[in-house]
């Protein structure tokens, strides 16, 4: 009996496992199916990280940013999304997730690996994965091309009535067979002399001097659809004044009969200037190229001569260094004192030729932007290394105040960023007898971005000469000195070079500079730096 139970009891367990393996095999299926349902879907889903990253996506997503889904990964998906749109999306993105992320849509302009750009319908949700944790969901579909319909559904009938009854030029429609005018608006009207009602009495013929007539008829005879460009013509006014006209045409229906849309652009006096610019033009030219002949002699010579000027300068620092470490000998305080002098004035002539360097390259076209990913606080330390020795010498303090959410890497040039924070540093030691200078690197108030701010307790700069201070060649600072006084404060002798460099650099860089100072308190000045985007965001580059 307990043998037939336990045969039994077998017999069930073989059913159930393959019950078990039968249900399996299905679950795979099923997943099976999903998967392909997930990959080759026509809508894009993204899978983000808190920050941003771009964990999974599937073919479709790829498909729709215009690359293959393994470089996808771990790359900002920011970079994806239109200039034009990024500051909608990172302060929904930055609610979403204070809020709890709930689920949401909006509308964005994306843009793909090759910079064109669409429309795209995003949503999104915030989930618990059980491996990645908190991640946000997104779907996006591409808009394009409702948008497009949309847009031109909307915008059609106000587009139509601007281009006639608000249109500065003259415009009218007439019949193809008969020439009598069908419309007109206000422009013609005013710039013909005719009325609007005489106007519809009238014809082509009639605004066109009577031997052009028949050119007139011969080449509006057999005016196939589409829009034309008719070239310049003869019309006349109601007093009799003859004027030409550049003429486009367009063939329409107009409450399904024929009809041509006319657009007269008088180009009388532009006809006249034409002609006289042709006649101040020769000169101009011949005048232009001695000019930029000029400034690219000027810009050899300054490139040669800094260049040459770099060796023997490079050698006076290095043995001045060497004499005041005493590696040729012990030498007396004032001869420690003066050696430091020569150093000061070396360094000061090295960074007077890199910034002729940077000008003749700024001004012959010559300087590139090189965009990588950039740590900034290690490219400032770097930086505030090279201005230890003037520090010591005039026994000045450098703090550096470094906000918690300054971003960590950055997109930019460090070339042009190391170029203006030597400047601005450079300018703030020179200028400051005593005290300390202060580097300050935090993120702005709003949208993104880095703010680098140099301030300094030195003599400040007089109000009066703060809009010129970018200049080149002009003196940007005041001191206290013995001698001849300029109300108090005496100008420090100087080329006025690095500040303008600065701001054709921050230019450059597409941010802005701005500057506060008082005499006798002291100059801040404040940079804000936008993030660039890589030429090819999908080709990682190695943090400065």
């Amino acid at each position: 009996m307990l043998l037939q139970e336990l045969e039994t009891h077998q017999i069930e367990l073989e059913m159930q496992n393959d019950e078990l393996r039968r249900t399996q095999a299905a679950l795979e299926a099923t997943r099976d199916r999903f998967a392909d349902l997930y990959h080759f879907a026509p809508t894009g889903y993204f899978t983000l990280n808190p920050q941003g990253l771009i964990l999974e996506t599937n073919l479709r997503g790829a498909e729709q940013l215009g690359t293959v889904r393994g470089r996808l990964q771990n790359k900002p998906f920011f970079l994806y999304v239109a200039e034009s749109s990024r500051s909608v999306f990172w302060r929904g993105w930055r609610e979403w997730w204070s809020e709890g992320g709930g689920a949401a849509v909006n509308q964005l302009l994306l843009k793909r690996k090759d910079r064109s750009t669409f429309h795209a319908r995003i949503e999104r949700q915030i989930v618990e994965d059980p491996v990645l944790g908190s991640v946000c969901r997104l779907a996006v579909s591409d808009i394009s091309d409702l948008w497009r319909a949309e847009w031109v559904l909307r915008e059609s009938e106000e587009k139509y009535r601007l281009l006639f009854e608000s249109n500065p030029h003259p415009t009218w429609l007439y019949h193809p067979q008969t020439l009598a005018f069908l419309a007109v608006n206000q422009a013609a009207v005013e710039h013909y002399g005719y009325s609007r009602e005489e106007f519809l009495r009238m014809s082509l013929k009639e605004i066109r001097p009577k031997e052009d007539i028949p050119t007139l008829l011969s080449e509006i005879s057999d005016l196939s659809p589409g829009v034309h460009q008719m070239g310049i013509w003869r019309h006349q006014k109601k007093d009799g004044t003859c004027i030409e006209v550049e003429i486009v045409a367009r063939t329409i229906h107009l409450m399904e009969s024929p009809a041509v849309l006319v657009v007269a652009t008088d180009v009388t006096e532009r006809r006249r200037a034409e002609e006289a610019i042709r006649s101040m033009n020769e000169m101009l030219q011949e005048k232009n190229r001695q000019i930029e002949e000029a400034s690219r002699a000027r810009n050899r010579f300054f490139s040669y001569m800094s260049h040459e000027l770099k060796t023997p300068v490079n050698s006076i620092v290095g043995y001045a260094q060497l004499l005041r470490n005493g590696t040729y000998g012990f030498l007396a305080p004032k001869q420690v004192e003066a050696i430091g002098r020569i150093n000061t004035n070396a360094q000061d002539l090295v960074h007077l030729i890199n910034n002729i360097l940077d000008l003749a390259k700024l001004e012959a076209g010559k300087m590139t932007l090189q965009v990588t990913e950039v740590n900034l606080i290690d490219l400032a330390e770097k930086v505030i290394l090279n201005f230890g020795p003037q520090l010591q010498e005039k026994e000045l303090l450098l703090k550096k105040e470094i906000e918690p959410a300054f971003p960590r890497f950055f997109w930019t040039d460090p070339l042009q960023v190391r170029s203006i924070l030597t400047n601005l540093l450079s300018n703030a030691v020179k200028f400051t007898q005593r005290g300390e200078i202060r580097l300050r690197l935090y993120c702005p108030p709003e949208g993104r971005g880095a703010v680098l701010a140099v301030s300094d307790t030195g003599v400040g700069i007089d109000p009066a000469h703060l809009e010129r201070i970018f200049d080149e060649y002009e003196h940007q600072n005041y001191e206290p000195h013995e001698g001849a006084q300029v109300g108090g404060l005496q100008m420090i002798e100087g080329t006025g070079l690095g500040l303008a460099i600065v701001r054709r650099m921050v230019h450059f860089l597409q941010g802005k500079i701005e500057v506060s100072s008082a005499p006798d308190v002291g100059t801040t000045f404040t940079l804000f730096l936008p993030e660039q985007t890589p030429d090819d965001p999908l080709s990682g580059t190695s943090p400065l």
